[in-house]
């Protein structure tokens, strides 16, 4: 949410099935998106690009959650600002 602009910003999540076992949750805004130079490095833990903003901890933390429930979270190329892929297994609950 603090990349988009204020004014006309817009973020976009979409869910759906991922195989035949798992949710897919994408998350899209139409901010500045992530420079291919820190790419490598917005998972690290207190990186940060907001310059004293943040602490560096958010998707640090989203990352290794996600990974806790046997899922991933990934960085995918937006074609007009950022765009996140996250994967977790689905857990039928109706049994």
């Amino acid at each position: 949410m603090d990349a988009v602009p204020e004014e006309h910003g817009c973020i976009d999540i979409t869910l759906k099935r991922h195989g035949e076992e798992g949710v897919e949750i994408m998350v899209a805004d139409n901010g500045p998106g992530v420079p291919p130079d820190v790419r490598d490095q917005i998972f690290d833990i207190f990186f940060s690009t907001k310059g004293g903003r943040g602490t560096g901890l958010g998707l640090t933390c989203s990352a290794k959650i996600a990974r806790e429930h046997k899922g991933r979270l990934l960085l995918l190329d937006g074609e007009d600002g950022a765009c996140f892929q996250l994967i977790l297994p689905a857990v039928n609950r109706a049994s």
